[in-house]
């Protein structure tokens, strides 16, 4: 059989469909993995609040009281670690990612034949 050049074409649009869909998903995980990480900060910020305001309750009190104070001082900031670091760090692969299933979405696509072997060729005697 001949080949065919619209193949050529069906298997290009195919690639940057592809890609184009990877791409548009990736942009809405990325969306989604932000509010998120929005959403971790609210809370860890709430909960540093009640952290901070229950270590001024107890700072005025004997040495246990104080301890726990500390502990709560703490745990407080602990709390905003994990938001932080997703709204600092962790959306960065998934940025670029996203920009690089845009340049496969927009490359050039040249489809080629396998190369003809050296030699007689088959069916050759």
């Amino acid at each position: 059989r001949e080949p065919d050049p619209r193949d050529d074409r069906d298997l290009g649009t195919a690639l940057r469909a592809f890609f184009e869909r990877e791409e548009d998903a990736l942009r809405h995980r990325l969306r989604r993995f932000l509010r998120d990480a929005r959403r971790s900060l609210g809370i860890g910020l709430l909960f540093l609040t009640a952290c901070m305001l229950g270590a001024w309750l107890l700072a005025a009190g004997n040495t246990l009281a104080r301890l726990l104070a500390e502990g709560l001082t703490i745990a407080g900031w602990v709390s905003l670690w994990r938001p932080m670091e997703m709204l600092l760090y962790d959306w960065w692969p998934l940025r670029r990612e996203r920009a690089l299933l845009g340049r496969l979405a927009r490359a050039p696509i040249e489809v080629r034949g396998p190369a003809a072997p050296p030699g007689p060729s088959v069916g050759a005697v």
